[in-house]
């Protein structure tokens, strides 16, 4: 698995992730057999004290990967 550009986003008690990732199978002699790449967006709140997801989104990211992402900044 890789987890690419993460970025950070908080506000009091609400932080929002923002990642690239990369889910990858393999073929029994370890070789690469599928990757699937993704956008992720994961919303969390500070709920008693403990930082905790109340919202997850997932979509493909069109095109196929040729090289590195671009940086977040």
């Amino acid at each position: 698995m890789e987890f690419i550009n993460p970025l950070v986003q908080v506000h009091g008690d609400t932080a929002v992730l923002f990642y690239n990732f990369f889910s990858t199978r393999l073929n029994p002699d370890g070789t690469i057999k599928t990757r699937t790449p993704w956008n992720c967006t994961e919303v969390f709140a500070k709920i008693d004290s403990k930082w905790k997801i109340i919202h997850t989104h997932w979509s493909f990211i069109n095109g196929q990967r040729t090289g590195s992402f671009p940086s977040a900044d």
